[in-house]
């Protein structure tokens, strides 16, 4: 959460929430001045960050549907947009990225966290070279510039981006 920048009263969308592992996370951090969109196409798993949601009455937290090549966030509201594990799953990730830039605020970022294939045993180094530059390049060609890469998680790499 320090290397993102979550911090309290900002808006941060968890894209590909599912059940809601780091939304949990991400509401204690934003704090009660703060909230936190739990997106997904999946609204069965959007269910159980509801029903968390009542019994821990934890009110700084929405449930949002999204489509595969739409979140459907609003526009111009989030501060932090974090996908983890999501991007290797997006069909169209470009119509996908792009819809979510429209939802960021002028300053705000999208932190993309996804498996990588060296670190897990899925590629060689020659192969995954090219694994990653196909995925900074679906970034790129969604108006996103990666201002950081951070390497320090087991078997997943993150990138910090900023709209272009």
């Amino acid at each position: 959460m320090d290397e993102i920048g979550v911090k309290p009263g900002m808006t941060v969308a968890d894209v590909g929430a599912g059940d809601g592992w780091f939304t949990f996370y991400l509401a204690d951090r934003v704090g009660p001045s703060g909230r936190v969109i739990a997106e997904d196409i999946d609204a069965q798993a959007l269910e159980a960050v509801r029903e968390r949601c009542g019994r821990e009455k934890v009110s700084n937290v929405s449930v949002l549907v999204g489509q595969t090549e739409d979140p459907q966030l609003p526009a111009g509201a989030v501060d932090v947009a974090l996908m983890v594990n999501v991007l290797s799953a997006l069909g169209n990730a470009k119509n996908f990225l792009g819809s979510l830039g429209k939802s960021l605020k002028p300053d705000g970022r999208l932190v993309v966290i996804d498996w990588d294939p060296v670190k897990s045993g899925q590629l060689a180094e020659q192969e995954a070279a090219a694994f990653r530059q196909q995925s900074l390049r679906q970034l790129q060609d969604a108006g996103f510039e990666v201002v950081k890469t951070l390497d320090f998680l087991p078997i997943q790499t993150m990138w910090i981006c900023k709209p272009r």
